[in-house]
This record gives C-alpha cells, structure tokens and sequence, in this order.
C-alpha cells in the first residue's frame, strides 16, 4: 500500500535541501461504506526542517501505472494538510481520489543544524493509514484526532535515512607529536571549489565540522600556529560511510541573525519540537514573536569536541579524522635575520665599488692636468 521516495538512503549536508516524495496506493470500498478514512503521516526527525508550506506541498493523482505525469490534486477540495511541529498529516477525500490508482505528496525540507552524524541518522518516519473496516463508525474528519494506531485501520511504513558525516583535523607538533596546538585555520572546500566553512584549531588541537555530505571535499590551512610554519598545500579528502568510523562527542553553539541573507541555513530555524524560532537585536532566542523580535535564521555553527574515541566504534560514529603537523619557524623572513643581513652585506658592497671607482677617476682626471 505504499511506495518510497526517490531514496530510502541518502547523504547530505547542514543547509541542504532535500525532496520527498510520500506515495499511497488508492483502497477500493464498496458502496454505501461509512468509513473510508485515508491518510498520510510523515514524522521528521529534529535534524530535518520542513521548508515547503501546506500551501506549496504538491498531491497529485495517478490512475494507472502508466500514468507518470499525474494529476494535481486542489487542496482543501481533494485533500487537507495539517502541519504540527515536525509532524504532517495529508488527509485524502475518497470520494475525489477513488478513480486513481494511486496518490503522492511531495516536499521539501532542510538538513539543519542539529543534524546528527551517520549511523545516527536523521529519520523521516512515513505511515500511511487507511480503513480496513468500512462499514464500522464514520470517515475522520480533519480538526479531530487522528486514529492512527487504533483498530480497524491498516498501516503501511517505511523509513527514510538521511546521514550526514563530521570532518575532524588534529593539528600537532611535527617534533613532538603528543603537543596539540591551538590556533590553526583551515578553510574547507567542496568538490566545486565553493567554501563550506573555516574552522580554528582548539586547545586540544581539534578543528571539526559537522554535517558533511558524503563526497570529496579540500582542506587548506590558512594560517598557522603561533611560532610555526604555514603548510601552503591543499589537501585531498574523501568521506563516506566506509571511512568515518571514529566516534566523537561534541557540542555544538549556534548564532542566529534576523537577516536571512547572511544565514548559512536559509528556511527559518526551529526548536527540537519544530516550532518556530525567533531573535531580538541581543541575540535572543524565542518560540514567541513579538514586536521586538523577528525570524531567526542559522548564521555560524561552532562545533567543539570534547571527547574523541576510537576507530570501529559503531552506536555513533561518522567521524573522519586527518593528522596535520606543523614543524617550528615562521613561513616569511623575519626582521633583522638572514635574509635581512645578505641584502644589506650586498648594498654596501655595492657602495664601497662606487665610492672607488669614483675615487679612482677624480685621481686619473687630475694626473691629465
């Protein structure tokens, strides 16, 4: 009674915007049944926001297997949706899709910033819920509860995994590998060359970044530790299931702003139950609007670790980690060193064969005289 989404697996990244595709095959009741109750329920996980809006979900009809354009279906005529928090009911009029063989909804959400990282995925939960009894009470109607588990409803489900991988670079002394530095920049890219984010190396030498779809990816330090040497390369990384396999505990501090432009996730941002959230001009954060308040939206994601485990760690892991070290020096000349000292050795040498050949001439012109 229910076909699947483009995927039931997938991966991808914080601000990613995803399309699902919920599909229910059409019941046959017989004439004069009281109850055709059917439905559609799709339950979203705290790390998935929900972009599209009743009116912008899309139902259409098909009547046959051959049938791939479909039908679009009118909205509180052929159907009625019911958003609460991260839950969406779409509730299907028989009598207006009985002559379909089947029925789908599509829509959009947004991977966001409490997105957990891979065998942890961030599940969408989809049941579809139909009568199989009927001529036992009547059909339900919109604005009551919906029955769901109750008996005489059939139920047919499925689940959607969305994972999502962490990036983790440990930086360290290239002489003594147990001291950590703080203070190193590294700029991590996509495959198209665009910028992800830059990450500043911790106390513990830990830089990270969470939510990373699977794929190749850059990283390049841009500025290194104090009294070290900068490594000018770009480096090469792959992440996948395959090989993040480390376990990491971090927390993660989130920024918001009122101004969408300069938001990393551009849907406005909501709690873990799926309300809506909103930002004053200090920066704080309420599921109530006011007239001193205004939408808030993601701007900076800030992760730090603060525990690191092992390699085939399993409940959590998706985690992939590189070494980077760095050797003591500087990358540039310093003042008043060699480099400074050969410049000024060859500019007063330079002096000295001037000031004798002019010496050397003024003797010869007078010798003439």
């Amino acid at each position: 009674m229910i076909r699947k989404r483009a995927t039931d697996t997938q991966t991808a990244g914080i601000g990613d915007e995803l399309t699902y595709t919920l599909s229910a095959d059409v019941p046959v009741y017989p004439e004069g049944a009281t109850n055709t109750t059917m439905y559609m329920k799709d339950t979203l996980s705290s790390g998935l926001t929900l972009s599209s809006t009743a009116d912008s979900i899309v139902v259409k009809g098909y009547t046959n297997a051959q049938d791939t354009a479909g039908t679009v279906l009118e909205k509180d005529k052929d159907y009625t949706v019911t958003i609460n928090g991260q839950q969406i009911y779409i509730d299907l009029t028989y009598a207006s899709v009985k002559g379909y063989a089947k029925v789908t909804a599509e829509y959009k959400a947004v991977v966001n910033e409490k997105a957990v990282v891979s065998t942890g995925s961030n599940d969408n939960d989809y049941k579809y819920y139909f009568s199989n009894d009927p001529f036992n009470g009547g059909t339900y109607e919109p604005g009551n509860d919906h029955p769901d588990d109750k008996p005489g409803y059939g139920k047919s489900e499925d689940v959607v995994k969305v994972y999502t991988y962490r990036f983790q670079i440990h930086k360290y002394d290239a002489n003594t590998t147990t001291t950590n530095l703080a203070g190193a920049v590294f700029e991590i890219k996509d495959s198209s060359k665009n910028v992800v984010d830059t990450v500043t190396t911790d106390a513990n030498g830990i830089a990270a970044y969470t939510g990373l779809a699977a794929g190749t990816y850059t990283y390049k330090e841009t500025k290194a530790p104090t009294g070290y040497k900068l490594d000018p390369n770009e480096h090469e990384f792959t992440i996948d299931s395959e090989n993040a396999v480390e376990t990491t505990t971090t927390t993660r501090t989130i920024e918001y702003t009122s101004v969408q432009a300069d938001a990393k996730i551009k849907t406005q941002a909501r709690d873990d139950s799926g309300n809506l959230l909103y930002v004053d001009a200090d920066g704080n954060v309420s599921t109530t609007k006011t007239d001193d308040n205004s939408a808030a939206y993601v701007k900076t994601i800030t992760t730090n670790v603060v525990a690191e485990g092992t390699e085939g760690a399993a409940a959590d892991a998706g985690t992939y980690t590189v070494g980077v070290a760095n050797k003591p020096g500087s990358s540039l000349p310093t003042t008043g060193g060699m480099g400074t000292i050969l410049f000024t050795m060859i500019g007063c040498a330079i002096i000295a064969v001037t000031v004798i050949l002019y010496t050397n001439r003024k003797r010869t012109a007078g010798s003439a005289k």
